[in-house]
């Protein structure tokens, strides 16, 4: 009797709005930025972490024009990529000029969770940016990190007098979450509202 061989079927590649991941990363080569842009977003959502994809998700965020930059950050955000290469190009996006790119950057690596540890002191050092929303995208995601943020305690309780009300509500979550697991510890800040 002759076994007969079945073929194993390639697995279909996830797709969004009618394109595959290689589609997506032909038009993150692209001249122009808006098809940059979108192919970025589209990146995050389609959830392949492949690692052509989260590399040319690194080099996007780098990205001459501030939109592509920007989405980018929120393709990092959507695929959370447990990769060396995407904690590196947030790390250093934590420093770029628009405060957009740096906000979705430390939230990025809130998602990405445990394997971006290494990064709590730059996103502890957003604590102190100009911006209101970038102090707060990066208090939640210290908040995000939990107990491995604990080196940010100090930054944290620096930032809960922050003159922007959302920031010390921010602030606040993120010291309490951090704090949860030492039993009984307090962090020396009342957790409650502030006038």
């Amino acid at each position: 009797m002759e076994k007969t061989r079945t073929r194993a079927r390639p697995q279909p590649q996830p797709v969004v709005l009618g394109r595959t991941a290689d589609e997506w990363l032909a038009d993150l080569e692209h001249g122009d930025a808006k098809t940059r842009k979108e192919a970025a977003l589209a990146l995050g959502r389609l959830g392949d972490q492949r690692r052509d994809v989260v590399r040319a998700l690194a080099r996007a965020i780098e990205d001459v024009q501030i939109k592509v930059r920007i989405a980018a950050g929120d393709g990092f955000i959507a695929l959370a990529p447990q990769s060396e290469e995407a904690i590196q190009a947030l790390d250093a996006a934590m420093k770029d000029m628009c405060a957009g790119v740096r906000k979705r950057a430390a939230t990025a690596l809130g998602r990405i969770g445990g394997c971006a540890a290494r990064t709590v002191p730059s996103i502890a050092g957003l604590l102190k940016d100009r911006y209101p929303r970038v102090r707060i995208d990066a208090a939640d995601a210290l908040h995000l990190l939990g107990p491995i943020a604990a080196e940010a305690v100090p930054a944290l309780l620096a930032a809960a007098d922050d003159s922007d009300d959302c920031v010390r509500r921010a602030v606040a979550a993120a010291l309490e979450r951090i704090r949860a697991t030492d039993a009984g510890e307090k962090t020396g800040v009342d957790l409650g509202s502030r006038s």
